[in-house]
This record gives structure tokens, sequence and C-alpha cells, in this order.
């Protein structure tokens, strides 16, 4: 049982905020203090000094971090922020608020925040992981106004930031995934996939997050896979996905294919590239039996352009349908493209490909529409499924 008073007297206890022991041991006690919160909101509001105050606004930033309670999260940057904002760590925290929820920042701003407490910290490996991090994780969201001058600019840093990081704590094993992911940005993929396989070998079995932490892990490395098997074909002069799928339909540049029946109808499909291989078999199916789709086939990361055409084509579509797979319900594009669809009035056709756990969160937006199991299901029933559905 957690008490008050054993929570005050590890706090009490811990070393200056800037060292990277600090983070640690907050981490590692965090875990035991998942619901209890309370007494964390306690210390919050109680007459205590500040440091110890602080300690307990980084636990629950960190337990709702984990728990992925962004909502939370927010509510508590905002409510304690003024507060503390002049702590050394402060800004850290809140970077790695934007970073991992879908907050909307200044990529410019984050970047040369998080650059500026790699230099300042630069002993401490967390906070020179964080701006790797950030660098890596702005490139996936895309949207950037130019990523030549992106990278031109902050690649070099991030790649000795995050090398920096691994000479500090070389065996911890997200560090080397970081490291995979930049590489792969910049397409030295058989470095990158030896970076992701340490990170895999090198992760602590014992963490109580480890097997979210694999999972992360195992989609990057498919994710590298796809980039070089992508980056081989358009370097042998093919197109990104040859016509062995039989895709039908007339094609627009990289971005995809749209086939509308004669009332200018659409169906878009949103999806996660790495089901291509099972997706777009099955869109085939459905245009055989009639169906008319747009869906995005190129699988590279997303210029200005690239999200206009999508955002285009998505708003004027008459049905949505999201392809749910464990790949679907983590990618950054797909949860995009799913907000999208509920800000422009549309409902959407769920259908799982493969049984799939939810977040609390995705089976709040999702649960009230239409779900079509397809992997339990006949696919002569399907395909009528999906077609009744699609009103088509």
């Amino acid at each position: 049982m957690v008490e008050i008073d054993d929570i005050l007297e590890f706090f009490g206890r811990l070393p200056n905020e800037s060292a990277r022991s600090y983070e640690l041991d907050l981490t590692a006690f965090a875990m035991k203090l998942t619901g209890h919160q309370d007494l964390l909101a306690q210390i919050l509001d109680g007459d205590y000094p500040e440091r110890i105050r602080y300690a307990a606004f980084y636990c629950n930033h960190i337990i709702l971090r984990r728990i992925k309670d962004f909502d939370r999260l927010a509510g508590l940057i905002d409510s304690y922020g003024p507060t503390f904002d002049g702590h050394k760590t402060y800004d850290h925290l809140v970077s790695l608020y934007m970073i991992e929820s879908d907050a909307l920042y200044d990529y410019e701003q984050i970047l040369a925040a998080t650059y500026k407490d790699s230099i300042f910290f630069d002993d401490n490996a967390g906070f020179v992981h964080l701006f790797a991090d950030v660098f890596a994780s702005i490139f996936e969201r895309g949207g950037l106004r130019s990523e030549e001058e992106y990278l031109e600019k902050w690649y070099e840093k991030a790649l000795a930031a995050v090398e920096t990081a691994i000479e500090l704590d070389a065996s911890y094993a997200k560090y080397y995934c970081t490291k995979a992911r930049i590489l792969c940005i910049a397409g030295r993929y058989n470095e990158a996939e030896t970076n992701i396989n340490k990170a895999i070998s090198l992760e602590v079995s014992t963490r109580s997050d480890y097997f979210i932490r694999i999972s992360n892990y195992q989609y990057y490395k498919a994710l590298i896979y796809f980039e070089k098997r992508l980056a081989a074909k358009l370097q042998a002069g093919g197109a990104p996905y040859d016509s062995q799928n039989g895709l039908g339909g007339a094609t627009e540049g990289e971005y995809g294919s749209i086939v509308p029946n004669d009332e200018g109808r659409y169906a878009f499909v949103s999806y996660s590239h790495l089901d291509s291989e099972e997706v777009y078999p099955l869109i085939k199916k459905l245009q055989n039996a009639g169906a008319h789709f747009w869906f995005d086939k190129g699988g590279i990361i997303a210029s200005n352009e690239y999200a206009e055409v999508i955002g285009e084509r998505l708003q004027n579509a008459s049905s949505v349908l999201f392809m749910i797979s464990p790949n679907a319900v983590t990618s950054e594009f797909v949860r995009k493209e799913l907000q999208m669809a509920f800000d422009c009035g549309k409902k959407p056709i769920c259908v799982f490909l493969k049984d799939t756990d939810l977040s609390p969160g995705m089976k709040l937006q999702i649960n009230i529409y239409q779900h079509i199991l397809r992997h339990t299901m006949k696919e002569d029933d399907f395909i009528k499924a999906v077609l009744r559905a699609i009103g088509q």
C-alpha cells in the first residue's frame, strides 16, 4: 500500500532535477504510483516545498504519458505550468507532451527548444535524445514546407545528438530505434536495420512496458523494410508498386488511383502502408465487384502537396473506409485521416482486417459507427457488406 509519507520521503531523496538519474528514478517510481494520482494531487496542492511539488508534477506527467491520457496531461500542464515553468526541465516535459500526443505545435519552435536543451544538458542522455526523437517524429508526420531544407538544417545535428545519447548510455534500447529512424530518413537502410535490430535485442524484458516497446520497434523495422524495398524499385525504374496486384483505374501520378462512378461518387480508403500487401488485392476484388475508390498508393512520407491531395480526396469522398489493423491504429496518418473524416461530418466504415485491440480513445471514436469484420466473414459476404455500406 502506497502512503503519502512514502512518496514524500522518496521525493526528498531525489538528485538535482538536471541529472539524468532524476528522470530515471522518477520513471521507475511512477510505475508504483499508477492509480494513485490522488496522492500526487494532494502533494501538488499541498503546503510543501516547491521542489517536492514539482517532483509530484513530473511524476504525474510520466504516468499520464505512459497511459497516453493526453487530455488529462494537457490539463495538468495548463493548471500548473504557470507555477513550474521556471524549472530547468519544464520545457523538456512540455516537448515530450507535444511530440507524443497529437497536440498542435510549431515545428521550428519545438526543434529549437529541444536542440537548445540538448546543448545545455549535454551530459544528460534523455535531453540529448529528445531532440533527435523530435527531429524524426516531425519528418515522419509530414507537412514540411521543404523536406530538403529541413534535412539540410537539422539532419546532421539530429544524428550527432542520438549518437551522443548512445555514448552516454549505450545500453538504452530506445536510442538505437531513434537512430534507425534517422538513418532511414536519409536512405541508409542497411545501417537502419542494424540499429533497429540492436534496439530489439537490448530492450529489457522485465520492463513493465516491454511488449509496447518491442511492438514499437517491430513497427519501425517493418517501415524500414518497406522504405528500402520502395527505394529499390524506384531506383530500378519501376513504380512503387507494380502491376502484379492488378489495381485498375486511372492514376494520379504517385499519389493514388481514382475511379469515380457515373455520379462522381467514390469511397476514400484509409489504411497503413504496412498492410499494403493485404489491402491492394482486396481493393482490386472490390473494384471487380463494381466499387469505386480513391486510395493513396505512394507510401512516401507526406509533403505539403501530398497532404493537400489526400485531404481533398477525403473531403470529396462519398464515404470513407478505414482498414483497421494493429498497424493502422498506431499510424499517425490514419489517425489524422480519421479525425478529418469526423471534421467533415463523414461516418467512417470500419473494416477490421484482423482482430485488433483498440485504445480507449479509439473505441470511443469509432464504436458507434459501422463495423465490418473481414477476418470473421466469408469473402463473398464481405464483398457484399462493403458494397452495401458504401452505397455503390
